[in-house]
């Protein structure tokens, strides 16, 4: 909470999280899709970290280099 306070551009700061958290529910519900009754409170948080890592793998790896 304090960085909020201490970041003087906090429209920036609002848009970036909200940019986050748009991200997240499309991971989130396309994780529900193709993973039916699998989501859960308990798993979330370990779900959007192993989708971020995936993605970001994906993302740093240009097809055809791998």
């Amino acid at each position: 909470m304090e960085a909020v306070y201490q970041n003087s551009d906090l429209t920036g700061l609002y848009e970036k999280i909200r940019e986050d958290e748009k991200q997240n529910k499309d991971i989130l519900l396309e994780f529900q899709d193709d993973y039916p009754d699998v989501l859960n409170g308990d798993n979330l948080a370990d779900i959007l970290k192993a989708a971020k890592a995936k993605k970001k793998m994906i993302d740093s790896d240009p097809v055809g280099e791998s």
